[in-house]
């Protein structure tokens, strides 16, 4: 019986460096006219590769984080699917610092007590990222089934959470690899909660 190792062993490496070797691709991403995918500024088709570090803006220092993505760019990724704040802090409130001991707000219950020291450090992620011609999708805030900052987007309101989307829109509009992301495993059924989430992403995609 034929040995098929050798065979496939060859299409690996030939598949991986073939991607290897494409041209890197020009952001921003945009939705084709019919809608089914993205390309890129040349209209190059862009799949999505992409690796989930969702809690590496806090879990990790500058000198772990830049390791870890010179090997995903090595080993062939195209982007990063990251949290922007911390949503767990062992049984309690998902205030976690970053690891220079910083939180993402003064006050969680006003989202325009933002602390400039951890969102910079989240910039410098997606400008490491960018180097290595990486898309950062990144998720404003965790809206999940446990430590969810839902709960606070209702108490922060329509204005605090408008507020919070222009933030972050301002912080991140000028990096061309970002990309922000939304989504949800808690189906809340109170409607402040949603209006005060709609808010927040319409100020950011607008």
């Amino acid at each position: 019986m034929m040995k098929k190792t050798p065979l496939v062993a060859l299409l690996t490496f030939l598949c991986v460096t073939t991607a290897l070797a494409a041209d890197p691709p020009v952001y921003p991403l945009k939705v084709i006219e019919n809608g089914r995918y993205f390309v890129d500024q040349k209209n190059q088709p862009f799949l999505l590769h992409g690796d989930s570090p969702w809690e590496i803006l806090w879990r990790l220092k500058k000198e772990e984080t830049v390791e870890y993505l010179d090997r995903r760019a090595a080993q062939g990724f195209n982007a990063v699917l990251v949290n922007l704040i911390p949503d767990s802090l062992g049984e309690g409130h998902p205030m976690t610092p970053n690891r220079y001991g910083h939180a993402p707000f003064r006050n969680p219950d006003d989202f325009r007590t933002a602390v400039p020291e951890y969102f910079d450090h989240a910039e410098w992620f997606v400008r490491e990222a960018g180097k290595r011609d990486l898309l950062v999708v990144m998720f404003p805030c965790y809206l999940g089934i446990n430590f969810t900052w839902l709960d606070d987007l209702k108490r922060n309101g329509v204005a605090g959470a408008k507020a919070y989307g222009e933030f972050v829109a301002m912080r991140f509009k000028k990096y061309p690899n970002h990309c922000p992301g939304i989504s949800s495993r808690r189906n809340s059924r109170s409607s402040s909660s949603l209006t005060a989430t709609a808010s927040m992403v319409q100020t950011m995609i607008t």
